[in-house]
This record gives C-alpha cells, sequence and structure tokens, in this order.
C-alpha cells in the first residue's frame, strides 16, 4: 500500500508542476494578447490624431491612405484577438 500511496505523490506532484509550466505559457500568451490589443489602439489612435490634426482640411492623399492603412490594420488585429 505504501508503495502506492508513493506513487499518487509522485503522480501529484508532477501534475502540479505541470499546471504551474501551464500557468506560465497562459500569462505570457496573455502578455502578448495584451501587447497585440494596445498596438491595434494605438494604430487606431494614430488614425484619429491624422484625421484631427487636419480638421476640416483636406486631408493629403498620403496621409488619409496611411490612416486608412492603420485602421486596417487594427481592425484586422481586433478581429483576430476575438477569434
Amino acid at each position: 500500500m505504501s508503495g502506492n500511496l508513493a506513487q499518487i505523490v509522485e503522480d501529484n506532484l508532477h501534475l502540479l508542476d505541470r499546471n504551474l509550466q501551464l500557468e506560465c505559457e497562459l500569462a505570457a500568451l496573455k502578455a502578448r494578447l495584451g501587447r497585440a490589443a494596445r498596438m491595434a489602439r494605438g494604430l487606431k489612435g494614430s488614425a484619429g490624431s491624422i484625421h484631427a490634426a487636419y480638421g476640416d482640411r483636406p486631408i493629403p492623399r498620403d496621409l488619409a491612405k496611411l490612416a486608412s492603412e492603420y485602421r486596417n490594420i487594427a481592425e484586422r488585429l481586433e478581429e483576430a484577438l476575438r477569434l
């Protein structure tokens, strides 16, 4: 019986170790997702800043295209984060 108990304890210690590893991996993935979400917000903010800087004036074509690209990339990032 004591051999069986020792095996149970060993198995549980192994499971606890694996759980800790998985928690660390999950924390790292959450951090990466957080960075991606902040990047998306930053891109949207940059696009908004371009538009705000010009107010009612026409935005130069290259800047308008850049703002559009920022917004498109941000939307794709946000969509990927929702999956």
